[in-house]
């Protein structure tokens, strides 16, 4: 778990709703939507993967800035 001193804790809350969210779109009925829904969720989806990766790359970046693969072995 991440330290609560990261951001005041802000990065610690942003992870917790984004796993709480993902859950529960995995529990979801998504057979009732619409074709236009469905299109939808498609499409916001996309666009929240596309930033999700887009955050993998910074900490990819600061890591490898860090020298934090050299520091873990």
């Amino acid at each position: 778990m991440i330290s609560s001193q990261v951001g005041g804790g802000a990065i610690e809350a942003r992870l917790t709703a984004l796993d709480a969210a993902v859950d529960g779109l995995l529990g979801d009925a998504l057979s009732g939507l619409s074709n236009d829904d469905i299109v939808e969720v498609l499409q916001r989806m996309e666009t929240s993967l596309r930033k999700a990766t887009t955050v993998g790359h910074q900490l990819i970046v600061e890591s490898t800035e860090r020298m934090t693969p050299g520091h873990l072995g």
